[in-house]
């Protein structure tokens, strides 16, 4: 069950890579619902049913939905980020590498789970400060859910409430992506791109 637990986790980060890069805001919608469907699997395979249905339900069903109308009132290509492909796919790899020595050097007992929650979390950081298209940056926010999911499904045995937790995180996921999504479209109206740098227009 384990090796089964490690090999879905591995899923979920190989697809978070594209999820952040690839420029076609649509196909990254469809990255969400993969990547929200593996942690769905997770729950269930962490013999929590209850927290993979509510994810099934929030991830995969009603935050995609909302990104998705988000994509389609404003456009699918996201805006240019502040600093060119290169450079930010440097960065990206720098930030795993650091992430995996830092889970190396003090989770020695849990190498592999702490390795892959700190470079999930690493991707969404990469995300929020490299990304300026604020649909880019809801999904960053989304991808730090999915890193606190991975643990929380890693530390299931130790944790009693965790369809609680599990609940309350998508509860704060869908908040957050309809605030995102709503300040999206104001921007675009706005100014014709979701740019997060034309914020200051907005409320200018």
């Amino acid at each position: 069950m384990t090796i089964l637990l490690d090999i879905i986790a591995i899923v979920s980060l190989l697809v978070a890579v594209p999820l952040i890069t690839v420029k076609n805001l649509k196909y990254c919608v469809y990255a969400v619902i993969i990547q929200q469907t593996f942690i769905s699997i997770l729950y269930a395979l962490s013999s929590h049913i209850l927290a993979g249905v509510i994810n099934i339900l929030a991830g995969t069903i009603v935050i995609p939905f909302i990104l998705y109308y988000t994509v389609k009132k404003t456009q699918e290509i996201e805006a240019d980020p502040p600093i060119g492909s290169l450079y930010s796919t440097v960065i990206l790899v720098i930030l795993l590498a650091l992430g995996v020595s830092v889970s190396n050097s003090f989770f020695q007992l849990a190498v592999f789970p702490a390795s892959l929650i700190i470079v999930l979390a690493g991707i969404g950081v990469y995300g929020l400060l490299l990304r300026s298209d604020l649909i880019k940056i809801t999904m960053a926010l989304i991808m730090l859910e999915t890193a606190v999911h991975v643990g929380l499904t890693y530390l299931a045995p130790a944790i009693i409430d965790i369809p609680v937790i599990g609940t309350l995180i998508e509860v704060m996921a869908v908040f957050i992506t309809g605030v995102m999504a709503y300040l999206t479209i104001g921007v675009y109206k706005e100014n014709l791109t979701s740019d997060s740098r034309r914020l200051r227009r907005l409320a200018g």
